[in-house]
């Protein structure tokens, strides 16, 4: 048994399995929408395994989505409008120009530092 100091470390692993999800009529949904075709289906998220979730994949895109939380009274024709326009959003949001982060204090200190060295040694080469 490996020890750290005088104790000694036990490890421990758990399996974890995920909850069934409960039973939706739908299934799986494929259908084509806007010259896409979009494949859904019900199923739990391991960060919320008791929550089932819509996930989402469209054929050319190789991420998958957990859309939105699933719903067993929701419609077919529900579940496809929301789908459509959950990736309409994705994709105005990949269009978007990506949101300027804050400037670190500690880059900025240095910027001026690396400009002040700069000018002292152009200073010193004139004089």
């Amino acid at each position: 048994m490996p020890t750290r100091g005088a104790h000694p470390v036990i490890f421990q692993y758990k399996e974890y399995a995920l909850p069934k999800p409960r039973e939706y009529p739908m299934g799986e949904i494929q259908f084509e929408e806007g010259g896409r075709t979009f494949t859904c289906h019900v199923a739990p998220c391991v960060a919320t395994p008791d929550t089932s979730w819509w996930w989402v994949s469209v054929a050319g895109d190789g991420q998958r989505y957990a859309a939105f939380h699933a719903n067993p009274k929701e419609s077919k024709t529900a579940v496809k409008k929301r789908v459509v326009a959950y990736y309409e959003q994705v994709l105005a949001d990949r269009a978007r120009p990506p949101v300027p982060r804050a400037e670190f204090v500690a880059n900025r200190m240095a910027a001026t530092a690396r400009k002040n060295a700069a000018a002292a040694a152009k200073a010193a080469v004139v004089e």
